[in-house]
């Protein structure tokens, strides 16, 4: 089971503009400039930037876990501008030790109010004495030269043993008071920790409260995604999870209300386990794709899209259900194609319509078997468009690489304006990629930019965790994905 993050969302809210909420969605070309307030841009220079989680990699010992930042560029996310964030040195405040599982979980926001984003990153696996798994998140903060010049432990509000705090990560105004807020999924007491910001330099917010899930469960993978589907001055929030045992999957919508009230549960949502929100239709209000990539009717995962109105969620429109047997999907459904293990939402052809990126890390080829495949699904004004979509593999002309098993492309997708063109770019992964020579499957990177006619293959890049600077010994380089 992988662990993500929270995937890019956009909305036409203008309010999420100035909030640093807007993780993936392409302005119009003349409205980014350089400066402070573009969400995702650490450093200010105007180009919205990417952090790869390596949870798995070396930091003085195995699967203590590190962060790749990839600053973008005119030509995209470029990895000879990067920065590696772990938890050695005098910057970060702890320790690595091994399964601390640091850059598990990411989420990308202006925390404390300065114009310039800011990363937080999960390590579950932490043990801060006396718990042992109890989990922390660390705040980078950002500046004109970037993430990496200080960093502080959030005060975890829960403090258990066996909790893993940043297990899951989002951020979103959810109280409507102007402020970036932080969740975080409690895997052992089935709860999620809302931090109200402002956070301060110190790591303290606040406020914070504790959402309680209609079904407990312990032993869960769980997943957040934020954004304004009801239209108000709050953002909202999806919590999914996964259980380890039984593999049983639950979903939730919870609709933000204003400053004081709290988060309040308004939906069950189809069974999933990861999400994506943005306005796939363009009426102003975002949508919340789900995805339960592990579905077991045979059909290798489903995808259902739920409307964002004035009236509600999925009150306007009926829900879009999608497999790779849906009309202008690309592909035939098979049984552990893993359609939909991660989503993306966010404008790639600058139509203003947001479009859904699909990680299908399973796919199979032939006698290639979880080699993955990328889907971008097209948005319109009826919602998921029927033509005009993409698929993607490691064979696509112009894409570097070539597709082999356990590859598992398309483990992560995201969607993000890197190169200040107006339209969103694709950052994708593939945990199983072996470097070429190595039959160490340590993971790689893809970029792929975005275009009037979709995502292009030209002047497509790949790098893993070697062009970064890291040796070989490092593992699931891109497991987890911010920006």
């Amino acid at each position: 089971m992988y662990r993500h993050i929270r995937l890019s969302l956009a909305t036409a809210a203008a309010t999420a503009l100035t909030s640093g909420l807007l993780a993936g969605a392409a302005a119009p070309a003349d409205a980014v400039t350089a400066g402070k307030g573009l969400h995702g841009d650490f450093n200010g220079d105007g180009y919205r930037d990417v952090a790869i989680g390596v949870p798995d990699g070396m930091d003085g010992t195995t699967d203590a876990g590190w962060v790749g930042v990839v600053y973008g560029t005119s030509a995209g996310i470029d990895p000879s501008k990067r920065k590696i964030l772990t938890q050695s040195g005098s910057v970060n405040p702890a320790t690595p030790r091994g399964t601390d599982r640091f850059g598990a979980s990411l989420s990308v926001a202006d925390f404390d109010g300065d114009g310039y984003s800011d990363l937080a990153v999960g390590a579950p696996g932490k043990d801060l004495s006396p718990n042992a798994n109890q989990g922390t998140v660390t705040l980078y903060w950002g500046g004109p030269t970037g993430l990496g010049g200080s960093a502080v432990l959030v005060k975890d509000p829960v403090a258990k043993d066996g909790n893993s705090f940043g297990g899951a990560l989002t951020a979103g105004d959810f109280d409507g008071d102007g402020d970036t807020d932080l969740a975080s999924y409690n895997s052992l007491s089935s709860t999620v920790s809302i931090l109200n910001g402002p956070f301060t330099r110190s790591g303290l917010w606040t406020s914070a409260s504790t959402v309680p899930l209609p079904e407990t469960s312990t032993y869960a993978n769980g997943f957040l995604s934020s954004g304004n589907i009801s239209g108000d001055a709050a953002d909202d929030l999806v919590v999914q999870y996964r259980t380890m045992r039984g593999g049983t999957s639950r979903a939730w919508y919870f609709r933000g209300s204003a400053a004081g009230k709290g988060l309040v549960q308004e939906a069950v949502l189809p069974a999933s386990h990861t999400s994506a929100v943005g306005d796939i239709d363009k009426n102003g209000y975002a949508d919340i794709a789900v995805a339960d990539a592990y579905e077991t009717t045979g059909l290798g995962g489903a995808v259902t899209v739920l409307y964002g109105s004035s009236t509600g969620l999925g009150r306007s429109r009926a829900a879009t259900s999608l497999t790779q047997n849906s009309p202008g999907v690309p592909g035939a459904s098979e049984s552990g194609d893993q359609f939909g293990a991660s989503l993306s939402v966010a404008d790639v052809t600058g139509d203003g319509y947001a479009d859904l990126a699909v990680g299908l890390p399973g796919e199979d080829f032939g006698s290639l078997t979880d080699a993955g495949s990328i889907l971008l699904l097209r948005g319109s004004a009826t919602g998921i468009a029927t033509s005009g979509n993409q698929s993607f593999t490691q064979n696509t002309s112009g894409i570097p690489g070539t597709a082999e098993s356990k590859d598992k492309f398309g483990s992560l997708v995201l969607l993000t304006d890197t190169n200040r063109n107006g339209r969103a770019d694709l950052t994708a992964s593939a945990i199983g990629e072996a470097v070429s020579g190595s039959t160490v499957r340590t993971g790689s990177v893809w970029r792929l930019l975005g275009a009037a006619t979709g995502l292009t293959s030209t002047g497509s890049k790949s790098f893993g965790s070697h062009e970064l600077g890291r040796g070989p010994e490092d593992r699931s380089f891109g497991q987890a994905l911010g920006g």
